[in-house]
């Protein structure tokens, strides 16, 4: 779609998510950090053993303890009185003394935030950026670790492998197109732009103007170019639609059905 911005279905699209018209110079922005995203994504190398790559996935679903890579993070030697011994507090952050327990992971030398990762519920995947840093493991060469994505359980639960599989397995003439963010490949491009230098994330809309369980349209209510390019979601929905237009799937022309996500195999290719 960004090779052809002068087709009408694609710029409608890209003033829909993005809100800014392609030909501009802030339409120039956004595509420029689009191409810059999705080239960094094309040139990602498969390298022969974890411990060499910079942006590293795990399917441990973030277990905590034991022999996971998750560890406790060791306490002081000399902590101060009022100091709260790591296996005495509160998994999840206390709201009394606003200590909790603190995870390392021991591999890739990052911290864990007060959230919990694929331990909290309802969570698909988590990105942990490193800052970066660099480790040396025993055998292999020093590394620049830069982020890692962890891919929690509950992804392979729910989601569906790919958007080919969901068009070819169900062959309906309408989609919503919030079925296709439930997906393995969209949850991955997610979670790819939180990675550094991009570092996009969910922007948060006021209460009154979210609507809950139609991510789509929280998308489009952002309203701003500058928002709208921080937001991982934005990007993930314009590359979906770029794969759905390659199965045939297209919005309509009516204006309220594309505000609600309904999308048409081999529908008319403009929006009213």
């Amino acid at each position: 779609m960004l090779n052809d911005p002068d087709d009408p279905y694609n710029a409608s699209i890209f003033q829909l998510i993005f809100n800014t018209t392609p030909r501009t110079d802030s339409g120039q922005a956004v595509t420029d950090r689009l191409q810059d995203i999705f080239q960094a994504l094309v040139l990602m190398q498969h390298v022969n053993h974890e411990l060499r790559g910079n942006f590293r996935y795990h399917c441990d679903n973030d277990r905590l303890g034991g022999s996971s890579r998750w560890q406790l993070k060791r306490d002081p030697e000399n902590p101060p009185s009022n100091y709260i011994p790591q296996a005495q507090r509160p998994m999840f952050p206390d709201t009394i003394n606003g200590q909790y327990q603190e995870w390392v992971d021991r591999d890739n030398q990052i911290q864990m935030g007060p959230n919990r990762g694929c331990q909290d519920p309802g969570v698909l995947a988590q990105t942990y950026d490193a800052g970066p840093v660099w480790v040396q493991y025993p055998g292999y060469p020093q590394a620049m670790i830069e982020a890692t994505t962890t891919i929690c359980d509950l992804a392979f639960d729910v989601l569906h492998p790919t958007v080919v599989f969901i068009t070819h397995t169900h062959a309906l003439v309408e989609m919503n197109i919030d079925r296709f963010t439930m997906t393995t490949s969209f949850v991955i491009l997610h979670q790819f732009t939180n990675f550094p230098p991009w570092r996009l994330d969910n922007i948060e809309l006021p209460r009154d103007n979210e609507r809950r369980g139609a991510p789509w349209q929280n998308v489009i209510a952002i309203g701003d170019t500058f928002r709208s390019l921080q937001n991982a979601d934005s990007l993930a929905y314009f590359a979906l639609i770029a794969r759905l237009k390659d199965l045939n799937y297209f919005f309509g022309e009516n204006q309220e059905w594309t505000r609600e996500g309904r999308m048409f195999w081999q529908s008319s290719h403009m929006i009213g």
